[in-house]
């Protein structure tokens, strides 16, 4: 099982790259836990190719119609890339196809060897967070003790429920046979040490996502025994089936009401995105470039002061389906449906093949509640247990002989993408490190060296959004209003949010130009009604316009209202309006009495 061949070598190497999910070796580089996972997808498949060229592959490919998605998938980025319209974040989901046609065509692989990387993921990852838990490791987010090397604990959750998804299917279906006794034990011990700091990251995405995909796995391993079952006792177990599902839900439900009824706004909203376009969608990306005004626009015509008080600063849609519904309409809704029945539709009942199914399983559910379509590790791990289902799918296809001549073009193909990829990895790595060097640099530092390096990096840097948005907020720091100006459409295009119009209010109202000012506040006050530092900024715009009474209400209003998370921007907010409107407020009172 343990001999050092071939195909124990690439098995590994696909170990050591799910271990490099978990854990980040950079310390300089901005958005690093991105960076790392990506120039590992790189490294292996670079390995991988490279080893192919010396090595048959198999004989024969029996093409799948998700080969055929993955290969457009492959041509798409590559002529982005040539475009030069390609981010990081586009290099590495071109790495994860690559990676899936190698291993659609390595003629054999040590699933074994693969299985100990996900252990060894697994315990890495818990001990990380056992490390941050006993402050021993500082955590990715000051508002959240347990994070990995993530930015917030939702995706180290989902992240770890995907790990101890295949660890407990592995020790389900391996139950009764003795043959694999000893790595089992190993699981259970595992299981164990994992499972206090998954429930510590109080994810119920994650939980929901783990409990559902294990019971799925159970019902598919053990589905004749379970069918005997079904004859003596189905009233009785459908009735406990509903009842708990009711009772879990209601849990979940009251254990944080806020965040389900904040989700259930996102809902609404996107069901107002999708009325606008049904058939074609907003295109890639239109989720987070619309939203915001959508939301905008919801809650000053028709929302409740519930909905006002949860709406937040968001650009995730929290549900793949939705999502999918606003970005790419009832085409894309159709593919992940397809994708769906695929993944589930009944197989025969071979290890592997349950593993990527439950996986996958997990993936679909944790998509329900989260954003899986923006965490690497996840779409490397959907991509791998497709590669692997479809490599063990048995349905009878037509097999396309590979002759030597097929040989030769795919290897040098594929070394031709690897070379292309590392090229552009390689060039983004130092622009990634000096946008990092500019995120953390002093504010007292000379500003024409700063903005000299921004200037340098904007027709480099391809993280658009990421790198715009640093860059205005450095621009506003040195009161470059005109260039800002400019630079601010860009973000209001592609990622709004009330930040983003409170810099447009700052730089119109430094500019005279009051009216742009004030519709830019408004915005910013609409989109998220509870932020009250974009109606402090446009009472001070009516104060200094001579629109008094405007001012005075609105400070009032400000002063009196509850506050839905009292910050020092708050303290200091309030301190400013008590200081201008004091006399004002104190004669308003006494004529009010």
């Amino acid at each position: 099982m343990f001999n050092l061949d071939r195909n124990t070598v690439f098995s590994s190497l696909m170990g050591i790259l799910i271990i490099s999910l978990v854990i980040n070796c950079f310390t300089e580089i901005y958005n690093a836990s991105v960076v790392f996972p990506v120039l590992g997808t790189l490294v292996v498949g670079g390995i991988l190719v490279f080893s192919a060229l010396f090595n048959r592959i198999a004989p024969f490919l029996q093409l799948h119609w998700i080969d055929l998605m993955v290969g457009a998938g492959i041509t798409c980025m590559i002529v982005d890339y040539l475009l030069g319209n390609s981010d990081l974040w586009q290099l590495g989901c071109l790495c994860v196809l690559i990676l899936y046609c190698i291993l659609r065509l390595i003629r054999k692989i040590n699933y074994v060897v693969i299985y100990i990387g996900v252990m060894l993921a697994a315990f890495s990852l818990a001990t990380i967070g056992y490390l941050q838990l006993f402050k021993i490791l500082p955590s990715g987010n000051s508002h959240f003790s347990i994070t990995g090397y993530y930015h917030n604990p939702a995706v180290y959750a989902g992240v770890m429920s995907l790990l101890l998804c295949v660890i407990v299917g592995f020790i389900i279906y391996t139950f009764r046979y003795s043959f694999y006794r000893k790595i089992r034990n190993i699981s259970y011990c595992l299981c164990v040490f994992c499972f206090p700091v998954f429930i510590c990251a109080d994810s119920r995405a994650a939980w929901v996502a783990l409990i559902v995909s294990v019971c799925w796995g159970i019902l598919r391993i053990y589905r004749l025994q379970i069918r005997m079952l079904y004859k003596s006792y189905l009233p009785v177990m459908l009735v406990l089936l509903f009842a708990l599902g009711l009772l879990a839900s209601y849990g979940l439900y009251k254990y944080r009401p806020d965040s389900v009824d904040g989700r259930m706004l996102i809902g609404k909203v996107g069901l107002e995105m999708i009325k606008n376009k049904p058939l074609t969608g907003f295109g890639a990306g239109g989720f987070a470039a619309n939203y915001m005004y959508y939301q905008a626009r919801y809650l000053k015509e028709k929302g409740t002061e519930r909905e006002k008080y949860l709406a937040g600063s968001t650009h995730l849609a929290f549900n793949e389906p939705l999502r999918l519904l606003v970005e790419y309409g009832i085409a894309g809704l159709l593919i992940y449906v397809v994708l769906i029945y695929y993944i589930l539709q009944s197989r025969r009942n071979h290890l592997i093949i349950r593993l990527s199914q439950m996986l996958l399983m997990a993936i679909l559910i944790w998509g329900l509640f989260a954003y899986p379509n923006r965490v690497f590790p996840i779409i490397l791990f959907t991509v791998l247990a497709l590669a692997l289902l479809v490599r063990l799918d048995k349905v009878k296809r037509k097999k396309i002989l590979l002759t030597s001549r097929c040989f030769v073009v795919i290897k040098v193909t594929f070394l031709f993408l690897v070379l292309l990829l590392g090229n552009g990895i390689s060039n983004l790595l130092p622009d990634y490190h000096q946008l990092y060097l500019l995120t953390h640099s002093s504010p007292n530092t000379m500003s024409e060296k700063v903005l000299g390096e921004y200037n340098k990096l904007e027709h480099r840097m391809t993280d658009k959004i990421g790198f715009y948005y640093h860059y205005c907020l450095t621009l506003n720091r040195y009161r470059k209003d005109e260039l800002l100006k400019e630079k601010l459409t860009f973000l209001t295009s592609r990622f709004p949010s009330p930040t983003v119009f409170m810099l447009k209010g700052d730089v119109h109202k430094r500019l005279k130009e009051f009216i742009e000012a004030e519709e830019s506040y408004k915005m910013a006050h609409w989109m998220m009604p509870t932020l009250q530092t974009p109606r402090g900024k446009l009472a001070f715009l009516y104060q200094e316009t001579g629109r008094k009474q405007e001012a005075l209400l609105l400070a009032n209003e400000l002063l009196t209202e509850k506050v839905k998370v009292y910050g020092f921007a708050t303290h200091d907010l309030h301190l400013k309006l008590k200081e201008i409107f004091s006399e004002q407020l104190t004669k308003s009172l006494i004529k009010k009495k």
